[in-house]
């Protein structure tokens, strides 16, 4: 069952796609394809500042003392 749903939405999104395709114009073509490649050429940037941050944090968090006595 799961096959089939699968089978079934990839065959009606590659037909939209391309029924959509068939009518845009080349400009438009051209601008979408453009704004997908810079997507895909942005990406692996996001994920290497996001994998930086993400160790920069936990570095921060692991040299933090531990929390003192509250005072009474």
């Amino acid at each position: 069952m799961k096959r089939y749903l699968a089978t079934l939405l990839i065959l009606t999104t590659t037909s939209l796609t391309s029924i959509i395709a068939w009518r845009l114009s080349t400009d438009a073509l051209a601008l979408i394809a453009g704004v997908a490649l810079g997507i895909l050429a942005m990406s692996p940037t996001v994920l290497v500042i996001l994998w930086l941050t993400r160790s920069a944090l936990q570095a921060r968090k692991q040299q933090q003392a531990p929390p003192a006595y509250p005072p009474i």
